[in-house]
């Protein structure tokens, strides 16, 4: 497969990403300052693993720094920007204290741009969605897998519509447009390689479990059942 030819470090960003929002949720709960500073943290641990993800952790950190400027609670907001900068001050000063601060600033930003400008056949955002292509589905032409990649989609933005009330709002909110900024992202740069995409997966997969889930609560236990049945079948053949 594709992501057994190299290592990178897109899965161990994602983990500590939605780590972090995990920990974010019990922050909210608790109010508790070791959880909001674990919670920037693991933030900051995410894009210092791959800046890519900044695109889904901006909308988030703005909007906790929302909800927190909003309820008043200045120290755990504190705490929440500690722990994002944490992580970045040891990896600049580290940088820093070797001489090498220059060409790591230059390499971070200024040489991303130079290397995908150089690929010379680029693929497109996009690219990975058409059909016919057995290194990416299995077989050709429109089998389950590709219904997948086209399905998941839409299920997101059902579930993104879905209202949530109380103090959930803002954060369902912020990682709705995070969930935007992202698929924006993607169609920034000239190249958008496979594994460019798995936080937006990430965050279609979560979107539509919640459309799913709503879905199920709207149907009566017979057509859960048959749901059920036809699910099974639909594994096995």
């Amino acid at each position: 497969t594709f992501a057994g030819m190299q290592i990178r470090p897109d899965t161990l960003m994602l983990a500590l990403f939605a780590a972090g929002l995990w920990v974010t949720v019990e922050a909210i709960d608790k109010n508790k300052t070791r959880d909001w500073f674990l919670s920037g943290l693991l933030f900051g641990l995410s894009m210092l693993t791959a800046i890519k993800i900044l695109p889904a952790t901006a909308p988030v950190f703005l909007g906790l720094v929302i909800i927190l400027v909003t309820r008043k609670y200045f120290r755990l907001l504190i705490a929440l920007c500690l722990g994002v900068a944490l992580p970045w001050i040891l990896f600049v000063g580290y940088f820093t204290y070797l001489g090498l601060s220059i060409p790591m600033a230059k390499q971070l930003t200024i040489y991303i741009k130079y290397l995908t400008d150089a690929i010379q056949y680029p693929i497109r955002f996009g690219f990975f969605y058409q059909p016919d292509n057995i290194y990416i589905y299995g077989v050709p032409g429109k089998p389950l897998t590709w219904l997948y990649v086209w399905i998941v989609p839409f299920l997101a933005v059902i579930g993104a519509m879905i209202r949530k009330k109380g103090v959930y709002k803002s954060l369902r909110l912020a990682l709705t447009v995070s969930m935007a900024c992202t698929l924006l992202g993607l169609m920034i740069p000239t190249t958008a390689f496979i594994q460019y995409y798995v936080p937006l997966y990430w965050f279609f997969a979560v979107f539509s479990a919640v459309a799913l889930v709503g879905l199920w609560n709207l149907l009566g236990q017979a057509f859960r059942n048959m749901a059920c049945m036809l699910g099974f079948v639909v594994y096995i053949f």
